[in-house]
């Protein structure tokens, strides 16, 4: 769904305020939020929301524990037109105790309101000043596959080293992937070692003494050995820089353009394979009739070079996308059973109205909104319809009601009082389970 305004909510704190490096809005390894409006419901206590899109860790945007906990905070980005969001990628500031446990990502439509599309739970703290590449926050870095090695190969920690015994045998990596950019990173490379790329056709193992498993040893591999770069079984390009003149060899594949670049210590040696097609995976063998040794970054750390804009860590599903389907929803301060999202709402000023309904409006009407979601508590918790009535909250007045979503459990109360508290009942369709209130919610203004 492409839409102009994106907004972040729905944020359970794991200690006391939140504070963030960075949040980007992705189209697949594309950041969209470089040049859009981020503006916020209340004003940070630290630092800007400028921080928040500078692609600089090192600076953070902070906002209080009690502003986080209200029931209007949020992030709202004006991006001018209509974009497609599918990812979101969090670099977190100096402290695990503000890094957020859950938090929701939602478009705005005319028709519908603020539309919720992804949920992000469980999420785990990264480390101070850096962008989170965790599973759990939506990341899932590759790595060598145990599974799809050949038996020479021996890996260890969490299949990141590896060493490869004779050119006969070599290990592919987990992922692979036909589009999109990708970077990442190799160490501790020993004289015989032999890093490089290849389909999924190449072969991990061989018996034959004419031919070997080791990347670059056939069609479908190529492969960094000594000063030279191997396809098909011939050194195709020469007078590279040798194992021991530098420390980290970095991979900059671009599946767009069907390329390979290696740097070395951040040099830039150029395209060394171009022409590239279908799923590409990385691939490590040994180049000789010796041990070789490696050991592979692909974003589960931080790394030693910056890789250029736009690529990615690693290779294969290692966006950082919460995903839509599947996931859990905490909400701090509103329903135990988890109430976020949003649905139209009857306009209560419609011809036919009661008295008592327009009375109310005049009380309680403005230029804001009450949102959540209806879910039944659990693992994970799951959506269901549910009717919703707004009460006043000192007077307990009736203002509105609603019926939520039987698919997203999702609800909206529109044109309400910023100025005033309210409180929220939830009571459940089927009658299995007792009503949920949250109270003292103050309403958001609307965008």
């Amino acid at each position: 769904m492409a839409a102009r305004f994106w907004r972040l909510s729905g944020f359970m704190l794991g200690g006391n305020d939140l504070e963030l490096a960075e949040v980007a809005l992705l189209n697949g390894t594309t950041r969209l939020d470089g040049a859009a409006t981020l503006t916020a419901s209340h004003a940070p206590i630290a630092g800007t929301l400028a921080a928040l899109k500078d692609n600089n860790v090192g600076s953070s945007c902070r906002f209080s524990a009690q502003a986080v906990a209200s029931a209007g905070f949020f992030l709202r980005w004006d991006m001018g037109a209509a974009v497609e969001v599918d990812g979101l990628r969090l670099a977190a500031g100096a402290s695990a105790q503000r890094w957020p446990k859950s938090l929701s990502l939602a478009y705005w439509s005319d028709e519908r309101g603020w539309v919720y599309v992804a949920d992000g739970t469980g999420l785990l703290f990264p480390g101070a000043n850096t962008w989170a590449t965790d599973a759990a926050a939506g990341v899932v870095p590759t790595a060598w596959n145990p599974a799809d090695k050949g038996s020479g190969i021996l890996l260890s920690d969490g299949d990141l080293f590896a060493s490869s015994n004779h050119y006969m045998s070599a290990v592919r990596s987990l992922y692979g992937s036909s589009s999109k950019k990708f970077y990442w990173e190799a160490s501790e490379l020993s004289p015989y070692a032999m890093p490089g790329i290849a389909t999924a056709a190449a072969p991990v193992e061989v018996f034959s003494s004419t031919y070997g498993a080791y990347p670059g040893a056939n069609e479908h591999g190529w492969g960094y050995y000594s000063q030279d770069f191997y396809h098909g079984g011939q050194a195709v390009i020469s007078g590279l820089p040798t194992i021991g003149t530098f420390s980290v060899l970095s991979f900059v594949l671009d599946m767009d353009l069907g390329t390979l670049r290696l740097w070395f210590d951040g040099v830039d040696a150029g395209v060394v394979a171009s022409g590239l097609g279908g799923d590409i995976y990385a691939f490590f063998g040994s180049g000789a009739s010796a041990v070789a040794t490696s050991r592979m970054n692909f974003g589960a750390t931080p790394f030693v070079y910056a890789p250029p804009a736009g690529f990615q860590p690693g290779l294969g599903p290692t966006r950082l996308l919460f995903p839509i389907q599947g996931a859990q929803q905490v909400r701090p301060a509103r329903f135990a059973a988890a109430l976020a999202g949003s649905a139209p709402v009857p306009a209560f000023s419609t011809e036919g109205a009661l008295r008592a309904q327009m009375a109310r409006d005049v009380e309680f009407g403005g230029q804001a909104r009450i949102w959540g979601t209806t879910k039944i508590k659990g693992t994970p918790n799951v959506p269901t319809k549910a009717r919703v009535v707004l009460q006043h909250q000192r007077s307990k007045l009736p203002v509105r009601e609603t019926w939520s979503d039987p698919v997203t459990g999702a609800f909206e109360f529109t044109g309400i009082d910023a100025n005033q508290q309210f409180l929220t009942l939830a009571e459940d369709l089927a009658g299995n389970f007792r009503p949920v209130a949250a109270s003292k919610l103050v309403p958001e203004v609307q965008a």
